[in-house]
């Protein structure tokens, strides 16, 4: 459970969030066991929690939980994994990645869902780009046609390009723990951490 403001002044800095002015505990009425991602959208915190509650939390400025996205199982706006979370401003939704069901779910800016779309591939981190989506497979073979790390996807059209193609030796090496995708005004970083490159 995260409730020091000081700690969560540092994940807030460690993510790049430094701006965000955060001076109160956060809400005590649902435990965070984990702050796996920390995005700021204006006046609001949203925190995944993929190691422990598997949830997804919201707050306000002062520290207050304004509501949290809970459903697991394999059916309509379900998840049985979130992996992953962008905030899309142009169709003012969060989108979260299903990494146990390969699907996006979109959710309302007051975490209501609305929408899913099966991607189809596996894929454990995501970004928008160019009102596509880039996906990052963690090096997760597939098939032959999909041994790339990273596909850039559209809804309507699906796979549009496959990128940095799997050697032999990185099919069967899953990298997790640190985020590889991170975008930061509007340019797209690719941490490899099999080769320590950042490609942008």
């Amino acid at each position: 459970l995260i409730t020091n403001k000081d700690e969560i002044n540092s994940i807030l800095q460690d993510n790049g969030l430094d701006g965000f002015i955060y001076n109160k505990c956060l809400d005590e009425k649902e435990m965070i066991g984990d702050a796996s991602i920390i995005k700021q959208h204006e006046d609001k915190l949203i925190i995944l929690d993929k190691r422990n509650t598997k949830k997804l939390f919201c707050f306000d400025i002062t520290g207050k939980l304004l509501w949290l996205y809970e459903g697991k199982g394999s059916g309509p706006l379900e998840y049985k994994k979130i992996s992953d979370f962008v905030i899309n401003k142009n169709s003012k939704t969060i989108e979260v990645l299903d990494d146990g069901n390969f699907k996006i779910i979109e959710l309302s800016f007051e975490g209501k869902p609305k929408n899913e779309h099966k991607l189809g591939v596996f894929a454990s981190e995501f970004e928008i780009f160019e009102n596509n989506y880039l996906l990052y497979t963690k090096n997760f073979y597939v098939s032959d046609s999909l041994d790339y790390k990273l596909l850039l996807y559209n809804k309507s059209d699906g796979i549009l390009s496959r990128n940095l193609k799997l050697k032999e030796n990185e099919k069967k090496i899953l990298w997790y723990g640190f985020n590889s995708l991170n975008k930061y005004n509007s340019v797209l970083y690719f941490n490899e951490k099999l080769n320590d490159t950042i490609y942008s």
